[in-house]
């Protein structure tokens, strides 16, 4: 099957190799949980929170968009980019551009070549085209708690939580974000899973009421068990809350 092309850059010198676009994104591995609150815990976490989110990094390796995901796990997906722009906004490629395989160019294109994989398809690419200062071309439109969780851990691999390019892009979704109210939820487990993201999306960009209001409502409605589904959120900021 030919590969699926996006051209971020009209005059491109890398190519970013997509493989294995995520097809079940932080899914929810926990034991049944019961929305019980839990008496005296969420009281704990307003000043707690404030402390873990303020000069505190984590890096590891690890939309609600209305069409089905495609079922293609081995598809390949290219986009077109700049370097510069690239090792501008982040640190990690600056440096695989730099010192690994990345910074020699394949023969046969004469381009960069970059590998990734499991990212979310649409979210990868509005990280580059924000990378490459394309805003009109990025949704300014709510992308719901999934959504912005999905480009939340794509800017924690790459390092771009500082890049004042993401926090313009994240500025426009995160009032939405963060007044959203479902109304129904049908299990507690979905309920809980839509807390973890908002909690994954305010650790990644440092917003710290929206990590308070997450851990508040974690800790409200879980019984002792939090999951992180697999997003990169420190284990000892969970050890922390059920001390």
């Amino acid at each position: 099957m030919d590969a699926k092309v996006y051209t971020i850059n009209p005059d491109p010198d890398t190519v970013i190799i997509l493989t294995n676009p995520v097809q079940d994104f932080a899914p929810w591995d926990g034991d049944a949980q019961s929305l019980i609150a839990t008496s005296g815990a969420a009281e704990n976490t307003s000043s707690e929170a404030s402390k873990m989110i303020e000069g505190t990094s984590v890096n590891q390796n690890a939309d609600t968009d209305t069409e089905a995901n495609e079922h293609e796990a081995t598809r390949e997906i290219r986009y077109y980019v700049s370097s510069q722009h690239l090792k501008l906004a982040s640190p990690w490629f600056k440096r695989a551009m730099s010192e690994y395989k990345e910074s020699q160019k394949d023969p046969e294109d004469d381009l960069y070549h970059v590998n990734a994989e499991d990212w979310d398809e649409k979210a990868f690419l509005r990280v580059l085209r924000a990378m490459h200062g394309l805003f009109r071309q990025v949704p300014d439109y709510y992308i719901g708690s999934e959504g912005c969780a999905k480009v939340a851990v794509i800017v924690d691999y790459y390092e771009l939580a500082k890049a004042e390019i993401m926090g313009n892009m994240f500025a426009t979704w995160q009032c939405d974000l963060w007044l959203e109210r479902p109304v129904y939820f049908e299990s507690s487990q979905e309920y809980l899973r839509c807390k973890t993201l908002k909690l994954c999306v305010a650790w990644v960009h440092r917003h710290a009421i929206g990590f308070r209001q997450s851990t508040h409502d974690l800790l409200m409605y879980s019984d002792s068990w939090i999951e992180t589904c697999g997003l990169p959120i420190p284990q000892r900021i969970i050890g922390r809350w059920l001390d």
